[in-house]
């Protein structure tokens, strides 16, 4: 008797991936991934989005595209798969000769053999499933992977296109990435394909972005999980300058993540390589990481640090998307994040494996007024950059007024700017973030019911009478209001 697409899928969760339960949110959108429907993802780091779309591709015969924007990523997340002894390769333009020429071979290979029989019954070939993971540059400019791809498409062998980290889509897309904007092409070259969207960063503007660029059909399916994390604890320090974050820095590891696995951001190569150095002189395993550096040493460096011989890497924000290394027990930025995003991103990178882990920003204004003054350096040439400038400075704005808000929980905060409303807004994580540590023996709950409902006569009150003498006379009159003047 044939397997149910149930038994199936649990087989392949144990057998290729070693997982014993799927979360809600992954059978939600595998079950959405059945019905071929457009989906977008916006649920937070570590909380198993690639299962989203990798267990469907392993369930039926034919080709899987996944656009990443990173190579580096492309190459971790295809070497992760092929250790599981999943079929799985990459594309781009620093692909071997011979890479291209098996990849090439085994599209073709899918084509010929499997086309009629999977037509005709799809779900008896599940062994020749690919996942083929590539850039939007080499999508769109390609012509033997577009060919291949329209002609397993005609076949019904081309199975859904995926945006891994789609946010780059809005975020990347208009200034840096022009080839992000061009993805929208992809619903008119491939005809009924189904397109997911997955990201752990999205306002509301950015899901609108991505559903416009990629011109999602109107009946797409979102799903959401919470932004919250709540293993993660949000420190801020003030700093006079970086020499002094330095010197914090060094006390904290000593003291407190002797052999712990962490990453140290900062905004400059020239910062990475300078703040490596003054941390061997204090005897911590170190090495930085950054784009100015050769593929093969990034590679080692990697490497080294996933297998914890190096226990800390200093980094810009080059290093770090997609990878999963589950016992990062603390991430450090000497400087301030310039996005909110970006630093929702960035400490996503610790406590992957639940438990608690430190997310401490040193910060003061000079960050901001460095970043102000670069961005302003260069006299805009056109309306997009100036569009574009004036975003990046709103977003300093926001992620200025993130570090100073002394009252309200970050947590909370990070989950309101992403579009998700928690309560209560004042202690919400209780002793995950500063803020609510601070401020816990000061926060009162009080149940002012009554006196809303006061207000709300108030206003009724306003609205069928033109005068003030009613209302005059209810405050002066009512006993209730009087606790609260």
């Amino acid at each position: 008797m044939e397997a149910t697409i149930e038994e199936k899928i649990n087989h392949i969760l144990v057998e290729k991936f070693g997982f014993l339960y799927l979360r809600d949110i992954q059978k939600k959108v595998i079950n959405a991934s059945l019905k071929k429907k457009d989906i977008i993802v916006l649920s937070p780091t570590s909380s198993g989005k690639s299962l989203c779309f990798q267990i469907p591709a392993l369930l039926f015969p034919g080709v899987t595209i996944v656009i990443s924007p990173l190579r580096s990523l492309i190459y971790d997340q295809v070497l992760n798969l092929k250790n599981k002894n999943i079929e799985a390769f990459y594309l781009s333009s620093d692909s071997g000769v011979k890479q291209r020429k098996i990849l090439f071979e085994r599209l073709e290979h899918l084509k010929s053999s499997n086309g009629i029989h999977n037509m005709l019954n799809k779900q008896n070939h599940s062994d020749e499933s690919i996942l083929l993971y590539t850039t939007p540059e080499t999508l769109n400019t390609n012509l033997d992977l577009i060919t291949i791809l329209t002609e397993l498409n005609d076949i019904n062998m081309f199975n859904r296109i995926v945006i891994d980290e789609a946010h780059c889509v809005s975020t990347w897309g208009h200034e840096f990435r022009p080839h992000y904007l061009k993805l929208k092409l992809m619903k008119e070259q491939f005809p009924g394909v189904p397109v997911i969207a997955l990201t752990a960063t999205a306002t509301k503007k950015v899901e609108e972005d991505i559903k416009h660029i990629l011109n999602i059909d109107d009946n797409y399916e979102v799903f959401k999980k919470s932004y919250y994390r709540d293993n993660l604890v949000i420190k801020i320090r003030e700093k006079k300058n970086d020499k002094d974050a330095l010197e914090k820095m060094i006390d904290q590891i000593n003291r407190n993540y002797k052999n712990k696995s962490g990453i140290i951001y900062c905004y400059s190569r020239k910062n990475c390589e300078k703040i490596t150095e003054k941390l061997k002189d204090h005897g911590i395993n170190v090495e930085y990481y950054h784009a100015g550096m050769s593929k093969g040493i990034r590679e080692i460096i990697q490497e080294e640090w996933i297998q914890n011989k190096i226990k800390i890497i200093v980094a810009t924000i080059a290093f770090g998307m997609g990878i999963d290394k589950p016992d990062v027990r603390f991430i450090m930025h000497i400087n301030m994040p310039t996005s909110l995003e970006g630093y929702y991103q960035e400490i996503g990178r610790a406590g992957r494996d639940g438990k608690i882990s430190d997310c401490i920003v040193y910060y003061n204004t000079q960050d901001r007024v460095i970043y102000e003054k670069m961005l302003k350096k260069e006299a805009p040439k056109s309306k997009k950059k100036v569009e574009h400038n004036n975003s990046m400075l709103a977003k300093l704005q926001d992620i200025s007024n993130y570090f100073e808000n002394i009252i309200d929980c970050k947590h909370f905060l990070l989950s309101n700017h992403f579009g998700e409303k928690l309560e209560p807004q004042i202690g919400f994580c209780k002793h995950h973030c500063d803020n609510c540590v601070r401020n816990r023996n000061n926060i009162v709950y009080k149940d002012i019911t009554d006196l809303c409902l006061k207000i709300i006569n108030i206003i009724i009150i306003l609205k069928n009478d033109s005068t003030l003498t009613k209302v005059k006379k209810f405050m002066k009159g009512s006993s209730e209001m009087k606790k609260y003047q």
